[in-house]
């Protein structure tokens, strides 16, 4: 019975280490600096578009803003953007995000 009960535990610890969870990394200061969605796991969800990260992930304000540079696409399964941010409409130099698409999923 020990057996078995400690297979069990080791099985449940095995599995929830394959378990893949979104990576948020930030720097020293705590800003973000990049976000990684695991492919696999139907339970995250994934945010369909930058505006959508902006207000669900980074809560940003009223006095936030992100503009959109133009895209860059080389191959057409792949698409990257660049968004400028402004704090009261003065940009913030350095501030910014870039996200890269593969087959329309962020």
């Amino acid at each position: 019975m020990k057996k078995i009960i400690f297979a069990a535990i080791l099985m449940v610890i095995a599995w929830s280490g394959f378990a893949q969870e979104t990576i948020f990394r930030k720097n020293s200061k705590g800003v973000l600096e990049s976000v990684e969605f695991p492919t696999d796991d139907k339970h995250v969800t994934v945010p369909a578009t930058a505006e959508v990260f902006f207000k669900e992930m980074l809560g940003i304000e009223p006095t936030d803003e992100f503009r959109k540079i133009d895209r860059k696409q080389r191959q057409e399964e792949f698409v990257h953007e660049h968004f400028e941010q402004y704090y009261k409409g003065i940009k913030v130099e350095g501030g910014g995000y870039n996200f890269h698409y593969k087959n329309n999923k962020i």
